[in-house]
């Protein structure tokens, strides 16, 4: 068990959901008081003397950073581990060296040279940490320069096979510690302890303009010291080295979902009926198996599937609680969570945050900021002296999210931010809609069903008549075919009889039948295609 170690410096963060650019301000309600801690909580973080400088952006959670003294906006990412920047015109790095460095962020890279310089975050500095000194025209990651970022910062594990910067050093630098992340060496500042960190969310477009993450590292903010109570989570698979774990159930208002089989660890017995996700608070949004995606979205009220775009529309005031389920504990995520507010087309319609797991990944899924919101997360590195993952390093997580609150969010503020906007609806680019059984009364949904409720009516009256008509000209077919049939057997019975009376004087017969009616004169025949 972690030792508890209650924050008077709490490095904050600021995250911004994708719908909002405004400015925030933080504020924090006094934490509650707690039996033996000697800690007082921070009335205003932004006061604190050790707290970063913090902008909004939006879709990112962001710290401030200090490089030989110049400031930077940083993303923090726990997908990753390395350090990277893309210098300002007024930057020049201390010691720049000419080793090119490539990091790879799935599908997208970033490309620059190898740069030291003295690294600050908070009270945390590093006098000589390795960074990469990015190409602007070779950063292809989106969500960072073009938010107005200028960098990102990892927190994965470091080693050859996690950190580009340590592999590229490993073999030429003559000290081996040269190139680690720079959160392994302010761990080296903690030697003989346990290592950890800790990271909230915070949840932005309140209404309030408040936003208040906390992102600590071997300590842990005194709001959340009860996640030392829950049980450690190991990170699986651990030969991966990153922060994934398993996965156990997913519910919708509280109904089990079914779990597809994982493609990732369904060879490991204990993954069985389990999927592997990571836990990556660099991804804005989260992705799912397909088959779970869409039986998660399927199974909310009013849910529509666009053939066109291949997503979902779910109503914005949805109030539906989605639970992931994890080492047995349950995590409800917000409904304002589950969506995207999008206007277009005079609409103002609500599309799924989640989206499938891409193709070629080598993961079951992956819980970034649209899941991680709802969380508050320990992440246990374990010895400062091992410095990898192993079976030390493990999770511990704490739900953020009340039910009963969530949903009276929706309409305090989904809602009182959409009105006066334009009305709720479908775009004609997102046609045609799937319409999920019984939606709820004056959704988009229901609108839908019922517009085409009331021409499937007219449709029905119409196949009617076109099977009846079908019918008569079935009938008079078969009459035809019947009449013919008996002139042939006629002629043939004549022939034999007149065989058998004995020769006679052959002489031309002509053979008449009775005529028929042509259906096409018929009253009841109406001139209509099929498909009409």
């Amino acid at each position: 068990m972690l030792a508890l170690l209650l924050s008077r410096f709490v490095v904050l963060l600021l995250g911004v959901h994708a719908a909002s650019s405004v400015v925030l301000h933080a504020a924090r309600s006094p934490a509650p008081p707690s039996t033996g801690i000697q800690a007082a909580p921070l009335s205003n973080p932004f006061d604190h003397p050790n707290s970063p400088n913090l902008t909004s952006v939006p879709g990112r959670y962001v710290t401030s950073i200090t490089i030989d003294g110049h400031s930077f906006k940083v993303a923090i990412d726990t997908g990753s581990s390395d350090l990277w920047i893309v210098p300002p015109s007024d930057f020049s790095p201390s010691n720049l060296t000419q080793t090119p460095v490539e990091l790879r962020y799935s599908p997208a890279t970033v490309n620059g040279t190898l740069a030291f310089g003295s690294v600050k975050l908070g009270r945390y500095n590093v006098p000589s940490q390795a960074y990469v000194n990015a190409i602007p025209t070779q950063v292809g990651l989106g969500g960072i320069v073009d938010l107005g970022l200028d960098g990102l910062i990892g927190f994965a594990f470091d080693g050859a096979l996690g950190s580009p910067i340590t592999a590229t050093l490993e073999s030429t630098h003559s000290d081996p510690t040269a190139g680690q992340p720079f959160l392994f060496n302010i761990f080296d500042q903690n030697a003989g302890v346990e290592n950890f960190i800790g990271i909230s969310l915070s949840r932005t477009g309140d209404l309030e303009g408040s936003a208040d993450a906390s992102f600590t590292i071997n300590e842990i903010d005194e709001r959340y010291k009860d996640v030392l109570n829950a049980t450690p989570i190991p990170i699986f698979p651990p030969e991966k080295r990153r922060w994934s774990l398993l996965l156990d159930g997913v519910t919708v208002d509280g109904k089990p979902i079914p779990i597809p089989a994982s493609s990732v660890v369904s060879h490991t017995p204990i993954a069985a009926g389990n999927l592997a996700v990571c836990m990556d608070t660099g991804t804005p949004t989260a992705t799912l198996p397909v088959d779970l995606f869409n039986a998660i979205y399927s199974s909310i009220p009013g849910a529509l599937l666009s053939g066109s775009q291949m997503t979902w529309v779910i109503p914005c005031n949805t109030t539906t609680i989605v639970t992931v389920i994890m080492s047995g504990q349950s995590f409800p995520i917000h409904p304002l969570d589950l969506s995207d507010v999008h206007t277009a087309e005079g609409f103002t319609f609500c599309t799924a945050s989640i989206s499938p797991v891409p193709g070629n990944a080598d993961f079951d899924g992956l819980f970034g900021d649209t899941i991680l919101r709802n969380i508050y997360s320990l992440y246990n590195y374990g010895s400062a002296i091992a410095k990898a993952p192993g079976g030390t390093s493990s999770f511990q997580l704490l739900a953020q999210t009340d039910p009963t609150a969530a949903i009276a969010d929706v309409a305090n503020v989904r809602m009182a931010l959409l009105a006066g906007g334009p009305p709720e609806g479908i775009p004609p680019s997102f046609m045609p809609m799937t319409v999920m059984d019984s939606p709820p009364s004056g959704t988009i949904a229901a609108t839908l069903l019922t517009t085409d409720a009331a021409a499937g009516s007219s449709s029905d009256s119409d196949s009617k008549v076109q099977r009846y008509a079908l019918i008569v000209i079935g009938l008079l077919g078969a009459n035809l075919l019947i009449a013919l049939a008996l002139a042939v057997v006629g002629v043939v019975l004549c022939v034999k009889r007149g065989g058998r009376s004995g020769p006679r004087k052959p002489a031309y017969v002509p053979v008449f039948k009775s005529p028929v009616d042509d259906p096409r004169k018929s009253e009841s025949y109406e001139d209509k295609r099929y498909s009409d």
